[in-house]
């Protein structure tokens, strides 16, 4: 019997996916990749495989600080809450424990940072004080003018944040690229990792924008919701190769870093007049 020729194409896909794999392990192989975790920054080159914490105590501390104030806002936003809910009553019990129990911890790693170890005090102070003051059902407008109120404290909490976040982020960076030869390093990969909502302005990648400068376009990139180092090689590979198949193929190394067929969608829905959904 003779075979249809949709089997024979689906064998001849087959063959392309698998001619493709093969050619984007060796294109993830030839360059060496800087991969950034949640609090690990991992250097690949070849076989070796190197890493660094970046995330330090301090930050944790400030995050978790910032994070006060706003899980006890999203507790009381539901009218149902009362302020002796046992969630309520629970992040008092653990505001309290901070400011006393661990008190000298939080001072120990925020030992050269005073000014943010103060505002961290002030924003677990605060916090507990509303919770304190509350009696029966909260008023949206008290809840709004406590939020509108540690708006500017919390502010500050991220700023003294971040600067203790892109610091050890560089030493971290300097210490592993101090590894690679000036060509490695010209050929340098970065992927940074992370949800959906971390994507705008997110920290890792403005950091690397300012240092691969113009090559950050084609040697960065953003990996939403890949938590897998294996997967994230992997699209080092497939951006690699795809650049080289666009040059090949279109002329433009660009052309399929963006939908296949986003330029004929746009072509065509350009000439096509289609119903409002509304």
């Amino acid at each position: 019997m003779t075979a249809r020729s949709d089997d024979e194409l689906d064998a001849a896909n087959e063959s392309f996916h698998e001619a493709y794999a093969r050619a984007r392990g060796r294109a993830e192989d030839e360059v060496p990749v800087f991969l950034i975790l949640p609090d690990t920054l991992v250097l690949f080159r070849r076989a070796e495989r190197r890493e660094a914490r970046y995330t330090s105590r301090a930050f944790h501390l400030l995050k978790a600080a910032a994070h006060a104030p706003i899980g006890l806002y999203a507790l009381l936003c539901k009218p149902t809450t009362q302020p002796k809910d046992a969630r309520v009553l629970a992040l008092r019990a653990r505001l309290h424990a901070a400011l006393t129990t661990h008190r000298n911890e939080h001072a120990l790693a925020l030992s050269d940072e005073p000014e943010a170890l103060s505002d961290l005090r002030a924003a677990l102070e605060h916090t507990l004080h509303f919770i304190d003051a509350l009696d029966g059902p909260v008023p949206a407008q008290a809840l709004r003018v406590f939020a509108s109120e540690m708006g500017t404290l919390l502010q500050s909490l991220i700023d003294h944040a971040t600067r203790i976040e892109l610091a050890t982020l560089h030493a971290c960076v300097e210490e592993l690229v101090a590894t690679l030869s000036p060509d490695e390093r010209r050929a340098l990969h970065v992927v940074v990792t992370g949800d959906h909502q971390a994507r705008a302005r997110n920290l890792g990648m403005q950091y690397f924008q300012a240092r691969l400068g113009e090559a950050a376009e084609a040697q960065l990139v953003y990996a939403e919701g890949i938590t897998e180092e294996a997967e994230a090689l992997a699209l080092v590979g497939s951006r690699r190769l795809d650049a080289v198949l666009a040059r090949a193929f279109f002329g433009d190394p660009k052309r399929l870093q963006r939908d296949v067929l986003g330029d004929a969608v746009r072509d065509r829905l350009r000439v096509v007049k289609l119903p409002s959904l509304f």
